[in-house]
């Protein structure tokens, strides 16, 4: 991967990079291609030219971002559909690759590559999410001021209860995240 300088105080306003005259902005160079620079510290897909590798660190980084909440599982299927994709690529560059090649260093690297994805993919895939708690419950209305012990009793049994499945929820999604960032894509 390239070195990344960073500048403290640009000379030269660059409009198409947002970058004005006295801001920090980060500049690096692949072996091959041309100088490029962000106002932002870079991903580690900018710093490859790899496809291969800019798609898994795309997928590493969306799963390190995911959030444990409802939306989860369509998430994580469809990580598990483009890891699926991208086995899918590698097995046909193996496939398109003469056979005397296929046994050497690339076609090993690309066998390792489709086990990897396809194994992360049947990991994620393998996450149950059938348990998962039904919506966001109502928080029971707090009565009047007029309203008997007996309705001002069910309301704090209401929202005990509320309390307590509204805590369910945020431990079962929290262990679900979990499941999911640990994760790793094989790939080399």
């Amino acid at each position: 991967m390239p070195r990344v300088y960073k500048v403290e105080s640009a000379r030269k306003a660059r409009p198409a990079l947002g970058i004005a005259v006295g801001d920090t902005y980060y500049y690096w160079k692949r072996r091959k291609g041309p100088l490029q620079m962000s106002k932002t510290y870079p991903k580690r897909s900018q710093l490859t030219g790899s496809p291969f590798l800019q798609t898994v660190y795309d997928i590493e980084d969306r799963i390190a971002a995911l959030t444990a909440d409802e939306g989860l599982p369509d998430a994580v299927a469809e990580i598990a559909q483009e890891l699926r994709d991208l086995a899918e690529e590698c097995q046909g560059n193996f496939d398109n690759m003469p056979e005397g090649l296929q046994q050497g260093d690339t076609g090993q690297l690309l066998e390792a590559r489709v086990e990897g994805c396809n194994n992360a993919a049947d990991e994620l895939e393998a996450i149950d999410f059938s348990d998962a708690p039904d919506g966001e419950a109502e928080e029971p209305g707090e009565p009047g001021e007029d309203a008997s012990q007996e309705e001002h009793d069910a309301y704090e049994a209401a929202l005990a209860e509320y309390e307590e499945s509204d805590e369910a929820a945020d431990n079962y999604w929290d262990e679900k995240l979990g499941e999911v960032t640990g994760i790793s894509i094989e790939y080399e």
